[in-house]
């Protein structure tokens, strides 16, 4: 629970700034309405909420000057109404105050010229993570390169209330376009994160103890971040992420082009063909050892498939570690993304170590955001960030 400064009592204002939703780091002046959720006797911090008051709501909250507030254990016997950090394992992050404020990217929406977007959920979450990240700072788009410049445009085009044109522009193909509708159905790795594979990309070098394996030494380049199950799953991400880290030893396995001549160790292997044909082979019986994986061009951020661990009912929330390390590198969990199958959701951490769900279904319903009060259920985690 992060503590509220003394003084007059915060308040929680909706007011309508546009078609679509934002959220304003002061309130403004005006005749609002104030909606006060409870203000518990004595000197008990007051909890707030807004209610919609129209199609589109605007979040207003009032932020202590502190930027790192305190955290402390609530008062004997008082019982807050709304918690406000993420429970389990995840702790407040070092906030730093987004200046200017996020705008809340609806789902779908329709392009400036008059092109509708549907099932825009893949990238919407990528685009509220970056944009997030960069009002706390954690981002440096000027490092990114291309990468860096088309997610300025994107958030430019956000700025301005224009969520649909972002869509669009950071797309890295050319969209099909049928009957005046583009359907964006699909992963997430086909959106925003196709740009930063870049800056995904490891390299691992393998070694056979066998002089006469076919292939005694090869190096792999990958983009890929998934994350396996481990044989350890007492601490299921972080045993992942060190053997993603530091390969084991793996049977070789490579295959000979003939069978290998007497002495050579190798297993033999027998396959039958539709037609009952018999096809043989000949595999290296030796053992592989890897080189710890070298990010070649990595930034202040780390992003993780982790689906194999949460479908595998492994990983959840409240089991995600606060920070890893990476290469002698400290990085702090912000951000994640999660699945039912049908639909992406994100989280994050904002300005004051809170964690908020964010579901781009939801904006119009509500405000799009709201704090997160565990794991949403029905949901798997898909992909986790951690930044500098």
């Amino acid at each position: 629970m992060t503590a509220i400064p003394s003084g007059p009592v915060c308040t929680v204002r909706t007011v309508s700034s546009g078609p679509l939703p934002r959220v304003v780091a002061s309130v403004p002046s005006g005749p609002y309405p104030t909606v006060v959720a409870s203000v518990p006797s004595g000197p008990h911090p007051t909890v707030l909420t807004s209610v919609p008051s129209g199609p589109y709501p605007t979040v207003v909250t009032s932020i202590p000057s502190d930027p790192y507030p305190t955290v402390t254990t609530a008062p004997s016997g008082f019982q807050p109404s709304v918690t406000t950090v993420l429970p389990g394992a995840i702790p407040l992050a070092k906030p730093t105050l987004p200046d200017p404020p996020i705008v809340i990217i609806p789902w779908g929406g329709t392009t400036t010229a008059g092109v509708t977007l549907a099932n825009t959920c893949p990238l919407d979450n990528w685009l509220m993570i970056v944009q997030v990240l960069l009002r706390l700072g954690k981002l440096d788009l000027d490092r990114f390169g291309q990468a860096g410049l088309i997610i300025k445009t994107a958030l430019s085009l956000i700025d301005q209330h224009l969520c649909a044109d972002s869509k669009l522009s950071v797309l890295p193909f050319t969209p099909v376009i049928n009957r005046n509708v583009i359907d964006l159905y699909g992963n997430e790795a086909d959106y925003l994160l196709r740009h930063l594979q870049p800056f995904l990309e490891s390299k691992v070098t393998t070694y056979c103890s066998e002089s006469s394996c076919p292939s005694p030494t090869n190096t792999y380049v990958t983009c890929s971040t998934v994350l396996g199950i481990p044989s350890d799953t007492s601490d299921v991400f972080g045993n992942s992420l060190a053997d993603w880290l530091h390969p084991k030893p793996t049977a070789c396995g490579r295959k000979f082009q003939q069978k290998p001549a007497s002495g050579v160790s190798f297993q033999q292997d027998v396959t039958l063909d539709a037609n009952g044909n018999t096809f043989v082979s000949w595999h290296c019986a030796g053992q592989r050892t890897s080189t710890p994986r070298v990010m070649t061009n990595c930034q202040n951020i780390a992003i993780f498939s982790v689906d194999l661990l949460s479908t595998a009912g492994k990983l959840h929330i409240n089991n995600l570690p606060p920070k890893i390390t990476v290469q002698g590198k400290t990085f702090y969990l912000q951000a994640a993304t999660l699945w039912n199958g049908n639909h992406y959701i994100g989280i994050f951490c904002d300005a004051l170590g809170c964690w908020y769900l964010y579901d781009g279904l939801k904006v119009g319903i509500n405000s799009g955001i709201q704090i997160l009060q565990g794991h949403p259920p029905g949901y798997l985690l898909s992909y986790t960030v951690y930044c500098t």
